[in-house]
């Protein structure tokens, strides 16, 4: 079953050099591998993917965006635009409808 997942989310040229660099066996190597990337997605989790959505909730708590706004995209839109261009690229989309 891990070996699926594998497969799937790492490149056999990694394979091929974990299993040069440590010497690890079929089954060991695709072990550390599974294990590589479980604790990667963890970390990446706790360091990026959290703190991110903390400073977006922030980011929108101070400019009062609610669950209501952020359902209504066409009349809320410009709270997320961050710079006039973006502004004015989606005025611009909305006038042509």
């Amino acid at each position: 079953m891990i070996s699926l997942v594998l497969e799937v989310k790492i490149n056999t040229n990694i394979s091929k050099i974990s299993k040069q660099t440590f010497g690890f066996l079929e089954t060991k190597n695709i072990l550390f591998l599974a294990l590589l990337l479980d604790s990667f997605i963890i970390y990446f989790k706790e360091l990026i993917w959290i703190p991110r959505c903390n400073a977006t909730i922030a980011w929108e708590k101070i400019r009062n965006i609610g669950k209501k706004e952020k359902l209504n995209e066409s009349e809320n839109m410009d709270h997320y635009f961050k710079s006039s261009h973006q502004q004015v690229k989606h005025l611009n989309r909305i006038n042509k409808l």
